[in-house]
């Protein structure tokens, strides 16, 4: 008995030609897919994070404020608008590794050269400047604070003013909100005790 050799016809080959393609075709989409996706998803996280450092690193200042006593004549924080917004702060920046600037020290917030900054001992002999986030273009303030009627907006806080905001936010670009809640010294509530 003579073996017969199997051969595949014209047809068949071009079938399985076919199907190899489309599933090639769909793997190589898929992963195409996939990559723009990884691409979008790490562009994000740079944004993200971006916001998370800078949301931080305003959350350390804000939270270290210098109380401000309405017996002091010095300011703590105000803002002030000679030629663009500024906010001058004066806040406790622990331990640095440079001694000019531990502890105690006066900053500025402010956009300088398209960038946000922190200066640090604005206008004396030595200071240093703390680029905080690249590339903003517009800086503005928003003061939160309890009033007669209720609670109130303020764009500008005044040096005069002898008390502390109750928030301040802090809006770059016009889309990027930071809120920060200003520490005061609060009064204990009296309670009744037992007789």
């Amino acid at each position: 008995m003579k073996m017969r050799k199997y051969s595949f016809t014209l047809m068949e080959v071009m079938i399985g030609f076919a199907i190899i393609s489309l599933v090639l075709g769909m793997i190589f989409s898929s992963l195409y897919q996939e990559t723009l996706l990884k691409t979008k998803i790490d562009k994000m996280e740079r944004v993200v994070m971006t916001h998370v450092e800078l949301q931080q690193s305003l959350d350390r200042i804000f939270a270290n404020l210098i109380p401000i006593s309405p017996q002091n004549t010095k300011r703590t924080l105000y803002s002030s608008e000679d030629t663009s917004p500024k906010l001058c702060i004066s806040f406790d920046n622990g331990i640095d590794p440079d001694p000019l600037f531990c502890d105690e020290v006066e900053g500025t917030l402010l956009i300088e050269k398209g960038n946000f900054i922190l200066r640090l001992s604005d206008g004396k002999p030595y200071e240093r400047t703390i680029i905080l986030k690249e590339k903003v273009n517009d800086l503005s303030f928003e003061f939160l604070t309890n009033s007669i009627v209720g609670l109130e907006s303020l764009s500008y806080w005044d040096k005069s003013i002898n008390y502390p905001p109750s928030f301040v936010k802090i809006t770059l670009n016009r889309n990027e909100d930071y809120v920060f809640w200003i520490n005061q010294t609060t009064e204990g509530i009296p309670l009744r005790g037992r007789k």
